[in-house]
């Protein structure tokens, strides 16, 4: 297995255990769907996205609040794939 074939399943195992259902269902089904078919910045920004708690991350998915800059792409993908 190549290392970014290897780097998209970790992410997507880290994406299936989080701590709430609803952010687990969100994001295992989003990295399983589409992380192999982003670009090397869009697979930094989930992985980046992955640091942040679920509170804040269920936040920005159903617009509360803003999501820090770096992180609006991965967040509107995450929105627009979920429809």
């Amino acid at each position: 297995m190549s290392d970014h074939l290897a780097r998209i399943k970790k992410l997507q195992v880290r994406s299936h255990l989080r701590g709430t259902k609803e952010i687990c269902e969100l994001l295992g089904t989003y990295a399983k769907t589409h992380l192999i078919n982003l670009d090397e910045k869009g697979i930094g920004d989930f992985e980046n996205l992955l640091e942040f708690s679920d509170p804040e991350i269920t936040d920005w998915l159903f617009g509360y609040t803003s999501p820090p800059d770096h992180l609006n792409k991965i967040i509107e993908s995450i929105i627009e794939n979920y429809k």
